[in-house]
């Protein structure tokens, strides 16, 4: 992962965009604190700026922190890039939500399924579950939201 990201900050600007793939692959918390850290001891305003732009590509939620501190920037070419790099964040993390709602509900329907299985340990166990899920005491009693 270190060679890729070392080599995304150096890279020309269309070869660092064909490494956002590659890099995808490892983990977001991973690569934010990678970039955060390479951004405190980087000492041009190139490199600084490329951990900014790809923490925002690659860091999702685990980037936040790191891309508000540079909103306080004094340099505005940083602050330009935090802004845009905190949108690419919550577009992923939306995404990310939206995918976990999805398969949320797909095991939610999975459960009240099981509630009309015809062992009885598997419907109380089911009824257990659901009542871990959002509105899960609205659907037991039978009152549709």
């Amino acid at each position: 992962m270190a060679a890729k990201l070392t080599e995304l900050l150096s890279a020309e600007p269309d070869r660092a965009k064909a490494l956002v793939p590659e890099l995808r692959l490892f983990h977001p918390r991973e690569i934010a604190s990678w970039l955060e850290k390479e951004f405190q001891t980087a000492d041009s305003a190139r490199a600084k700026a490329r951990c900014v732009w790809a923490a925002g590509e690659l860091g999702g939620r685990f980037s936040l922190a790191f891309l508000a501190g540079i909103a306080d920037s004094p340099e505005s070419e940083l602050r330009r890039l935090s802004a845009s790099a905190l949108g690419k964040a919550a577009r992923a993390i939306r995404a990310e939500d939206q995918s976990l709602s999805e398969a949320l509900e797909s095991a939610r329907q999975a459960l009240l399924a099981l509630q009309n299985d015809p062992a009885p340990q598997v419907r109380q166990y089911a009824e257990k579950a659901l009542l871990e899920f959002p509105s899960a005491a609205t659907k037991l009693s039978g009152n549709k939201s």
